[in-house]
């Protein structure tokens, strides 16, 4: 018989495994948690630690004032209640929030910017041809003119873009990865080229300034100079056209939201979220057992106390109980985190209180009776073969179900 018994677990703990979590059902799971709340759904599970788990979590980006993070195993299926577990969950759940509530729709991710780098490389290259061709050109009619600081200046340009198109196709190879692999330390890696890139970024803006502050200088010099039109007209416009390097619409932008900065800000948050997240969790959590209990045997206990003639009948004194459920009443009442806490701890020595009044009440109105035969062990071998049976028919259910479910997508 114990052997049956364990061979049971055994085949209920591979078909669990056997059977990863739709996310229908993962939704199914966390909606108790999630309901009437605005929360992002990871499209797929993340592998965090020695698990994955399907996430939701309130966005980050703009803040909201009610955060909440709930997770739910994809192998398992169970809901996770474990704090540390669920604090690590939520901190990959924040990274992905600051990529995808915050990057992605401010049009600073990888797959937007490195296209844009690279373009603006061959721009560059193309503007240092014209710079050369422009000063050989004036230089043999007016030489005291000088382009020898926006020559330094591009040369400074075109290394620093140089570094920082490298910097970015590092990222969206590393957005690849993450996109392959699904897991928090690619995620983790993948907000680091974020953070690198931008502060490269924000260098390389810098060092634009400069190159159109040394255009626009060339540009004053030649008017104040006594070149006459057309030439200084000329020579004029083609400084202006060194301008453009196809980042005109980016440098504006970054101008009025340097994403390096809000990105560091929005990390200095990040623990106050996770905590918060998980607190409100925890309370959620705590509130479902506390009343899933007390509902479960406040049926009971109004037995005890609508019955209390009866039971002192047969001698039972029911007044610990009676003290006791006051206690619980007491916390219910209070409707605060330290309230279910205390619920969940007091309500089962009161159940088992409870329990054992009904059993001697039972023993007291019943009257045993000898059995008139010998029990004989019956065989139980056939339920091994049935169980292997319903377990192989679940898991196709199950796979045929999820099958649906992904064609249905």
């Amino acid at each position: 018989m114990k052997r049956l018994f364990f061979a049971f677990v055994f085949l209920a703990l591979a078909a669990q495994f056997a059977c990863a979590v739709s996310s229908s059902e993962a939704e199914e799971k966390a909606s108790p948690y999630t309901a009437g709340e605005a929360v992002t759904t990871l499209p797929q599970p993340l592998e965090v630690g020695a698990d994955s788990y399907w996430i939701y979590y309130t966005q980050i980006y703009p803040p909201v004032s009610k955060k909440l993070v709930v997770a739910v195993s994809e192998y398992l299926g169970d809901v996770v209640s474990d704090e540390v577990k669920l604090s690590a969950v939520a901190a990959s759940a924040y990274d992905y929030g600051a990529v995808h509530d915050f990057i992605e729709p401010k049009g600073y991710s990888f797959s937007s910017l490195a296209p844009a780098f690279s373009s603006s490389l061959i721009a560059l290259q193309q503007s240092q041809a014209n710079l050369n061709d422009l000063a050989q050109v004036v230089q043999s009619k007016y030489a005291y003119l000088d382009f020898s600081q926006v020559e330094a200046n591009l040369t400074l340009l075109v290394q620093a873009a140089d570094d920082t198109n490298a910097m970015f196709q590092e990222g969206q190879s590393q957005q690849q990865v993450f996109n392959d692999v699904y897991s928090a330390s690619e995620l983790s890696t993948l907000v680091y080229y974020y953070n690198t890139s931008f502060s490269r970024l924000s260098a390389f803006f810098t060092v634009y300034q400069d190159y159109l502050n040394a255009i626009a200088s060339a540009q004053s010099a030649v008017f104040k100079s006594p070149i006459t039109a057309p030439d200084n007209e000329n020579i004029y416009n083609s400084l202006e056209n060194l301008k453009d390097i196809g980042l005109s619409s980016l440098y504006s932008k970054f101008a009025s939201s340097n994403p390096s900065v809000t990105l560091n800000s929005l990390y200095s948050y990040k623990r106050a979220w996770v905590n918060d997240s998980v607190s409100s969790f925890s309370f959620a959590y705590s509130k479902g057992r506390a009343l899933e209990a007390y509902d479960a045997a406040y049926l009971r206990y109004q037995f005890v106390t609508q019955a209390k003639t009866v039971l002192q009948s047969c001698g039972i004194v029911t007044a610990d109980v009676t003290r006791d459920w006051q206690e619980v009443e007491y916390y219910r009442e209070k409707a605060s985190a330290i309230g279910y806490a205390k619920m969940l701890e007091l309500l089962p020595p009161v159940t088992a209180k409870i329990d054992s009044v009904y059993s001697r009440y039972q023993a007291c109105i019943s009257k045993p009776t000898a059995s008139a035969t010998p029990t004989q062990q019956a065989d139980y071998s056939w339920l091994l073969y049935a169980l292997v049976i319903l377990l192989v028919a679940v898991y196709g259910y199950n796979w045929w179900k999820k099958k649906r479910e992904e064609a249905a997508a």
